[in-house]
């Protein structure tokens, strides 16, 4: 800080005043006003809000990451497992070694409570006795036993005494080489029982079969 002394003559008298200057000499820095200590600890302590703010977004945002990774992996894994089940089925179906026979009374059986054979495979034989425009191209209905029934004395098999009235269904391929009134050996599937609607105006509930493989054994004169 100056001074700056100025001598003056007024009545005589000498009078000497010293000014205090309020501007720095040359080569000294203007003063800096110091920050109050409050303002400062506010805005410290709004920083230090800011940067927990932005650690617990990025934490969540790590966090739903990770949840996506697990559910993407267990998709994925769900996916591997559905086409491996599916493979191993479709194996399981084109292996003819896959279907059992099935005798008289176990399929008696089958047919008084076909909900509880769903899913078994097995050999059966039937006569066609519906396969039509209205069956449709994958499905006819079928006279079906679970043994080959004997033959008559004009050398048919006796589906018409010994079979039971079903509902067989299959791929249009498989199928299209079959008519009413052949008589087939068939490697099937349970599919149930099937309820549908008679010409009478009545509904009629039989067992159903899915067919994976067909041979034509016959056919009825």
């Amino acid at each position: 800080m100056s001074t700056k002394k100025i001598v003056g003559i007024t009545g005589g008298v000498l009078a000497a005043l010293v000014i205090v200057g309020a501007c720095a000499a040359p080569g000294e820095e203007e003063p800096v006003a110091q920050e109050a200590p409050a303002a400062q600890a506010e805005d410290e302590s709004q920083a230090e809000a800011e940067a927990d703010e932005e650690a617990r977004a990025a934490e969540s945002q790590r966090q739903i990451e990770e949840a996506k990774a697990r559910q993407a992996a267990a998709e994925e894994e769900e996916r591997k497992k559905a086409e491996a089940e599916a493979a191993a089925k479709e194996a399981t179906y084109a292996n003819k070694a896959s279907y059992a026979e099935i005798g008289t009374r176990d399929f008696a059986l089958l047919v008084k409570n076909p909900d509880a054979y769903a899913g078994d495979l097995y050999i059966v034989y039937g006569e066609i006795s519906q396969f039509d425009a209205a069956t449709g191209t994958t499905a006819f209905r079928a006279d079906v036993t679970g043994q080959l029934p004997e033959r008559g004395y004009d050398g048919d098999y006796k589906f018409w005494q010994d079979g039971e009235n079903s509902v067989v269904t299959g791929a249009e391929g498989l199928l299209a080489g079959v008519v009413k009134d052949d008589q087939v050996k068939m490697w099937v599937e349970v599919d149930g029982s099937f309820s549908y609607g008679t010409q009478i105006g009545g509904e009629t509930t039989v067992p159903k079969f899915e067919v994976y493989h067909m041979d034509i054994i016959g056919r009825a004169s």
